[in-house]
């Protein structure tokens, strides 16, 4: 997780009421409430992320794992396939 934006607890508070009202808001669609369930989540996830949660930094764009000999002997064996 980076060290950037972290939320207040007044801010996790305001969240965590925003869901509640929804739920509690009979006239609102379903997916209205999840709507604001998932911005909690969101701002919970800064605090302490969830094996969900995609990680803060980019993985690499280039394997670090080589895999030369798997895809030669791949190779090979099409190649002897007559």
């Amino acid at each position: 997780m980076s060290a950037g934006w972290r939320p207040t607890q007044a801010e996790l508070l305001e969240a965590s009421a925003r869901t509640a009202a929804a739920i509690a808001n009979s006239s609102l669609a379903l997916a209205d409430v999840q709507h604001a369930a998932e911005l909690e989540e969101i701002l919970y996830s800064q605090l302490e992320p969830g094996p969900c949660d995609r990680p803060a930094d980019r993985p690499p764009l280039e394997s670090k794992i080589d895999f030369t000999p798997e895809i030669e002997a791949e190779a090979a064996e099409l190649e002897a396939v007559p």
